[in-house]
């Protein structure tokens, strides 16, 4: 028989559940905030916890069997990251919501049909062609000197500023009727395939994407209205043709605290292969 394995003697958390591991009394509210601040976390993005609800202490205590301090000390931790309001006398609320994000795509149209609908504006910095060199070319598979559309764009959620995107584009196109294909595909909302062949004529293969923590420069944070040395997510992406090859490389940094990346994971998709 295995027995639970006692831990420090001033780790009274550890004690408690080796009590009741032992048949002792029953485990006591759980006092991590860090865990009840996963918990609350998981329900802003999930939906559980609306805009502009109010956040009741107690029923919450009760919700994720949190002591009340535990609650208390998760829901300041949230409201200083922007996402609940903490006013005296009148309560805690949510200010922002948590936004998901597919891993290998964010616009407009993957929110369609979904409360996010409408809420994501993409404003265009800029769009020039401009000479590969020779890190994008070899990233792309094309000639150091080839020429690409390079477009730098940030996505406004509700009005603030969600990401900032780069992208390298391999086509023929001019900015003018590149930008005019691109706002035809933020009113219809087509898939990533069709819009993927509407812009490159190719039927579309499959993206990569690499997703890193980093710290972010002056001028990407101040277009995303955080502090410099902010840690926050980039991810690198490369879509690429049914034959493989690339057609797009592009880099987003998305704002910090903001961002979920969500998505569906199978048996087949973790890399893990059977005999």
């Amino acid at each position: 028989m295995t027995h639970p394995v006692p831990l420090r003697k001033d780790d009274d958390e550890g004690r408690r559940a080796y009590r009741t591991a032992r048949g002792g009394r029953a485990r006591p509210a759980d006092t991590s905030s860090r865990r009840i601040y996963e918990l609350l976390r998981a329900s802003i993005r999930d939906g559980s916890i609306g805009a502009g609800e109010q956040l009741d202490e107690q029923r919450l205590v009760r919700a994720y069997n949190g002591s009340r301090n535990s609650v208390r000390r998760a829901l300041q931790a949230l409201a200083e990251e922007g996402l609940l309001d903490r006013t005296r006398r009148v309560g805690t609320s949510l200010s922002r919501t948590i936004v998901p994000v597919a891993p290998t795509d964010v616009g407009p149209r993957v929110y369609e049909g979904t409360p996010h609908e409408g809420r994501l504006a993409v404003e265009t910095l800029e769009c020039t062609r401009v000479v590969a060199g020779r890190e994008v070319a070899r990233r792309l598979q094309i000639e150091p000197t080839a020429e690409v559309m390079r477009i730098e764009q940030v996505g406004n959620y509700d009005s603030e500023p969600l990401y900032v995107r780069t992208g390298y584009l391999v086509t023929d196109l001019r900015a003018p009727a590149f930008l005019a294909l691109l706002d035809r595909c933020h009113v219809d909302y087509p898939p990533l395939p069709v819009v993927f062949e509407r812009v490159f004529g190719r039927p579309y293969g499959a993206s990569i994407y690499s997703v890193e923590a980093v710290a972010l420069e002056e001028r990407i944070a101040a277009l995303l209205h955080v502090e410099p040395e902010v840690p926050t997510l980039l991810r690198e992406l490369t879509t690429a043709d049914v034959d493989g090859r690339p057609f797009e490389l592009s880099f987003t940094y998305f704002r910090s605290g903001r961002v979920a990346l969500s998505g569906i994971g199978t048996f087949t998709d973790s890399g893990y292969r059977v005999g």
